[in-house]
């Protein structure tokens, strides 16, 4: 069993080397649409989004500023883009700064809990 991102081991799947259980998004892939979740399969504490986005170091810019580049980069984020994206096995959601932060949390709190249950500590 491999859990990789999709963009990377799609070519291998296309060829028929690589047979794809579940997708650990919460939704299921426009491009491979007949693979359910892990969620759908009866594991949904295995859910994790690939998520990217717009990074900044705290503080230094202000909550305007912040949600002005947000509603840019959503006016920007057109059919073709998604398709390409889509094309990637990647899902565009663009979001708001907060729902962004909601997300990273989210899942910094399940890898947290992985982590301890394997005792893996930080080298903070």
């Amino acid at each position: 069993m491999y859990i990789g991102a999709l963009a990377i081991i799609g070519p291998q799947v296309q060829a028929g080397r690589v047979k794809l259980l579940a997708m650990t998004n919460i939704e299921r892939a426009l491009l491979y649409p007949e693979v359910p979740t892990v969620a759908e399969q009866g594991f949904p504490d295995l859910e994790f989004d690939g998520l990217a986005g717009l990074f900044a170091a705290r503080g230094t810019m202000s909550d305007p500023l912040r949600e002005r580049i947000a509603a840019d980069v959503k006016a920007a984020v057109d059919d073709d883009i998604t398709k390409r994206l889509a094309a990637t096995g990647q899902l565009v959601r663009p979001g708001d700064p907060a729902e962004f932060a909601a997300s990273i949390k989210t899942q910094a709190d399940k890898v947290a809990v992985f982590a301890q249950a394997l005792g893996i500590k930080s080298a903070q």
